[in-house]
């Protein structure tokens, strides 16, 4: 996941890039701090454009913010760090409403197949999690070597420099585009959502 890339990436930005890593709890508190805040603003998008639509904004949001990391000056460590937690706020709200989504299929599972079956869904979804969390941790440890870049090397080249900064903000703000684009598409609205529970609870008093 773009997010887990940038999350291993954080600390040697700020230390190799910006020579800040002081600054690393600072950023980190705030980010974490203004996405929770940010909730309550992502679900009343949500209720208002459906669910899966305000996810896409969300990861969209964090798209373009992580697109603009690689072009900050060396001394420009502060809207840096400002960009950063601008970029977090929808994290929180992501996580959210996935779940949310994650519980509208298990209800278009239970009206095809009759069977409930929440733990199954939500086993696999938190496997699948992990797995995309992981596989960010592998990128972002993998790829800024392949482009020469040593955390053990006081000073980087510019050229190790420049791929770290593409695999910290480039290729998340890809990743991130790529799956709005997929989730926009998403089939189960709110109305298609309302007609599964109407059913379900049909089934339930028969």
């Amino acid at each position: 996941s773009g997010v887990a890339v940038q999350g291993t990436l954080h600390r040697l930005v700020l230390t190799h890039v910006f020579a800040r890593a002081d600054l690393f709890p600072v950023m980190i508190f705030a980010e974490n701090a203004l996405t929770l805040a940010a909730v309550p603003l992502w679900l009343r998008l949500s209720y208002r454009i459906e669910k899966h639509r305000a996810i896409a904004l969300a990861a969209l949001w964090i798209a373009v913010f992580s697109l603009a990391l690689p072009f900050f000056a060396r001394e420009s460590v502060i809207p840096f760090v400002v960009c950063m937690v601008l970029r977090g706020s929808s994290f929180a709200s992501i996580l959210f409403l996935s779940n949310s989504l994650a519980a509208d299929v298990v209800d278009l599972d239970e009206v095809a197949s009759g069977q409930q079956r929440t733990g199954l869904y939500f086993g696999v979804f938190g496997m699948v999690t992990k797995a995309a969390i992981a596989l960010g941790v592998l990128i972002a440890t993998a790829l800024p070597a392949a482009f020469g870049f040593d955390p053990g090397r006081e000073s980087p080249s510019e050229s190790a420099t420049l791929g770290l900064l593409g695999v910290y903000g480039f290729l998340p703000g890809a990743l991130m585009a790529a799956g709005a684009h997929f989730v926009w598409r998403f089939p189960l609205t709110r109305e298609v959502q309302e007609g599964l529970r109407a059913r379900l609870e049909a089934r339930s008093s028969s």
